[in-house]
């Protein structure tokens, strides 16, 4: 592949590659949010609890801590998904940053490849400048 090529498709995988990291860092934002309602949640159970034990009812506050229980059930279910979604993300992120430092080294590869080809050209050129100087001494 040529130098120019190589460029593109590193360029286009570093592209992905950050596209990656925006998605997973999105994943990231909602799983703290989700984290910071079941905190909250938590919270409301322990007020409502303090307030019940305190004001004697008891029986309006097993309505409210039963409906308290879903919602927390149903964030921690949405934590557990958006975990996994995140190791998914993770795994291609890894994936991502392998493919471009394949890219990066296949192009380093090529560079320093037609950089040693130009200096052999450099040195054969200089070699035969001082082949030619050295014939024209002896004559």
């Amino acid at each position: 592949m040529k130098t120019r090529s190589l460029d593109s498709l590193a360029r286009l995988s570093r592209w992905e590659l950050d596209e990656r990291r925006r998605d997973i860092a999105e994943l990231y934002r909602i799983r703290n949010e989700l984290a910071d309602a079941a905190d909250t949640l938590q919270r409301m159970l322990t007020d409502e609890r303090q307030h019940a034990e305190a004001g004697g009812t008891h029986t309006e506050f097993a309505a409210f801590a039963g409906r308290i229980r879903d919602q927390q059930a149903a964030v921690d279910a949405q934590i557990v998904e958006f975990d996994k979604r995140i190791m998914e993300k993770q795994a291609e992120i890894a994936t991502a940053f392998q493919e471009l430092k394949r890219f990066e080294i296949i192009e380093e590869r090529q560079i320093r490849a037609e950089r040693e080809e130009a200096d052999r050209r450099e040195q054969a050129v200089l070699d035969e400048v001082g082949l030619n100087s050295h014939r024209r001494e002896r004559r």
